[in-house]
């Protein structure tokens, strides 16, 4: 994100809501009321999409909102922004599933079926229109193995590939924390998407690169946390993101710890920097998007009676 945007959100966060300090890098907007949980996908410049009834809603730093409605009463599976728009991955009441595309004023240009046996899809589009889609093959109700589709701008199938499972048994947990916010551990970019695979028993973390053509190469991370417990995994603009705080860091801000941000370049798996958050009374974050200079993500305060808690976020990396 710009530092000069940066600059104006947080000056017009502490204005319009009440933020305390500036010097914490801090600022906030209220997320609409009808919000059923948590950040879905990550936009540009600070976008966060969270999923309402029938419809995925789009949050802007600076306070703007933009509803994509779903016909036929769909529910939100996945989103995916790019540069020309946003992809929806809906559950219609039949059931069936679509994709449906929307430009980037929400209006629906086009929604086609998608047969498949994923569940848990996480989902990402790339700038030439191509969408793909990774998650748990479900079999009579049963997660087996890990899969995923690579569509073209009409949704048809060009492949299916097969995602690799943890090297030493276990399962992947797409991101520590098992919640909404695991959809989030897969972006785009260079013709391909990245997704980022972790297991806490056995303990392993690897990027599998996913072509347009559905052929994988797979790097694997050597993370310098050692605690996994107290860890999450983020993704961001070229790099994965290991977000954690150390048991015997004595950093505090206002009683809270301070929270360490790790890189690691998705094409070398190499870490290539080490920033920090002092977050204070506005940590944790329930779930966060990355910007290289910024990080955001949902937390609650209740300013005044009348209006909502659920609050989007933006810390300022040091």
């Amino acid at each position: 994100m710009p530092s000069r945007l940066l600059g104006y959100i947080l000056f017009l966060g502490m204005l319009a809501t009440g933020v305390s300090s500036a010097q914490e890098g801090i600022a906030e907007v209220p997320i609409p009321r009808d919000a059923l949980g948590g950040i879905v996908a990550c936009g540009a410049d600070g976008q966060a999409f969270l999923p309402l009834n029938f419809a995925a809603l789009r949050v802007a730093l600076e306070g703007s909102s933009l509803t994509f409605g779903l016909p036929d009463k769909a529910s939100v599976r996945a989103v995916a922004p790019y540069p020309a728009g946003v992809n929806i991955l809906g559950r219609s009441q039949e059931p069936k599933l679509f994709i449906y595309h929307f430009d980037n004023v929400g209006k629906l240009i086009a929604q086609h079926p998608v047969s498949t046996d994923l569940d848990d899809v996480m989902m990402a589009a790339t700038s030439s229109g191509i969408t793909i889609l990774v998650g748990h093959h479900l079999v009579n109700s049963v997660e087996s193995g890990y899969g995923g589709l690579v569509l073209d701008a009409g949704d048809q199938v060009i492949s299916r590939f097969e995602l690799p499972s943890p090297p030493e048994g276990g399962a992947w947990t797409f991101g520590a924390w098992n919640s909404i916010s695991d959809h989030l551990q897969i972006t785009a970019g260079d013709r391909a998407a990245y997704v980022l695979l972790h297991s806490n028993e056995p303990l392993a973390t690897e990027i599998v690169r996913i072509s347009e053509s559905g052929k994988l190469s797979v790097k694997t991370l050597e993370p310098i946390s050692g605690d996994p417990q107290d860890t999450k995994w983020l993704v961001g603009p070229g790099v994965a993101v290991e977000m954690y705080h150390g048991a015997g860091d004595r950093r505090r801000r206002n009683a809270h710890p301070v929270w360490n941000f790790d890189e690691y370049d998705l094409k070398s798996g190499q870490r290539i920097a080490s920033k920090i958050a002092p977050m204070g009374e506005f940590t944790p974050f329930t779930a966060a998007c990355y910007y290289g200079d910024s990080v955001t993500g949902l937390g609650a305060r209740q300013v005044a009676p009348d209006e909502p808690y659920l609050r989007l976020r933006i810390a300022k990396l040091q």
